[in-house]
């Protein structure tokens, strides 16, 4: 069964929007959907993506703190 949640119209339009962008900027450049540009993306959002994820768990927990991603952010630069 699916969920009536996945069916939702602004999910579906928001991933049609994502795909049609990501196809037309394929065809415009060669280097867009290459494993190296993709690897260069991961690579440079790593400290980011460990940051959201921190702070993912500590808004799941209940200890909503807002000032940590701001001092994170300061504290990286």
């Amino acid at each position: 069964m699916v969920s009536k949640k996945i069916l939702r119209p602004h999910e579906w339009l928001l991933a049609v929007t994502i795909i049609l962008l990501a196809a037309a900027f394929s065809s415009r450049s060669a280097d867009f959907l290459t494993l190296g540009n993709l690897y260069d993306l991961v690579n440079n959002y790593a400290m980011l993506l460990i940051l959201a994820c921190g702070l993912f768990i500590v808004l799941i927990s209940g200890g909503v703190d807002i000032s940590f991603p701001a001092i994170t952010i300061i504290a990286s630069m």
